[in-house]
C-alpha cells in the first residue's frame, strides 16, 4: 500500500466517550470547588457536568437504536438537561439568604480549567458531527450541552473577576442565573426536537 492513509474519522461512540470521561473528572473537581469557594456559578456547572455525563452515557445507549426508542430517550434527556438550571436557580436564592461572597479566585481558575475540558469535548462532537452519517438526538443533546457549557465557563471566569473588583457576591448570582436560563433553554430544544420525531 502506498502513500498516507486515510486519516480515521471521529465516530459518534468515541466522540462520546471522550466528552463522557471528561465531564466526569471535571464533576468531581468542580463540585468540590464550588462547596469550598461558595460558589453558585461553580455549583450550577459542576451539576452541569453530572447532567452532561448522564446525557453523553444515554447518547451511547440511544446508538442505534429505532426512531420511537431515541424519541422517549430524547424526552429523558431534556429533562436532565434542565435539572442543572432549576438547581442554579435553588443556589441562587441560598446565596441570596447567606450573603457571603464566593472567593473570586477559585471561580475564575477553576472555570478556565472546565473551559478547556468543554471546549475538547465540543471538538470532537463536532468532528463526530462533520461525518457522513445523520445526526442522532443523542448527538445534537452532546453537542447543545457542550457548546452550552463552554459559553458558561466564559462567562463565569467573568464572573470570578467580578467578584475579586468588587468584594461582592452579584457577579456570580448574575452568572448564576445566566447559566440556569442557558441550559433550560437547552432542554427546551431538545425536548422541541423530540416532539418533532414524535409529529
Amino acid at each position: 500500500m502506498t502513500g498516507l492513509s486515510a486519516r480515521p474519522a471521529m465516530t459518534e461512540r468515541r466522540a462520546l466517550v471522550i466528552a463522557l470521561g471528561l465531564n466526569i473528572t471535571l464533576a468531581l473537581g468542580e463540585m468540590a470547588a464550588a462547596v469550598w469557594s461558595r460558589s453558585v456559578a461553580l455549583m450550577a456547572d459542576a451539576i452541569d457536568f453530572v447532567e452532561d455525563s448522564v446525557v453523553y452515557a444515554l447518547a451511547l445507549v440511544m446508538r442505534g437504536r429505532t426512531e420511537a426508542v431515541e424519541r422517549r430517550f430524547g424526552f429523558v434527556i431534556s429533562g436532565l438537561m434542565c435539572l442543572p438550571g432549576l438547581a442554579a436557580i435553588g443556589q441562587v436564592w441560598r446565596q441570596l439568604a447567606s450573603g457571603i461572597p464566593p472567593h473570586a479566585g477559585a471561580i475564575w481558575s477553576v472555570s478556565a480549567l472546565a473551559l478547556a475540558a468543554n471546549l475538547a469535548s465540543a471538538a470532537v462532537i463536532l468532528s463526530a458531527r462533520s461525518g457522513p452519517a445523520p445526526e442522532s438526538l443523542g448527538l445534537r443533546a452532546a453537542w447543545l450541552s457542550s457548546r452550552n457549557d463552554a459559553l458558561a465557563n466564559v462567562a463565569m471566569i467573568g464572573a470570578g473577576v467580578g467578584v475579586a473588583a468588587t468584594g461582592q457576591g452579584w457577579p456570580d448570582l448574575v452568572v448564576g442565573a445566566g447559566v440556569a436560563t442557558l441550559h433550560l433553554s437547552g432542554g427546551y430544544l431538545i425536548l422541541r426536537q423530540s416532539l418533532a420525531h414524535r409529529a
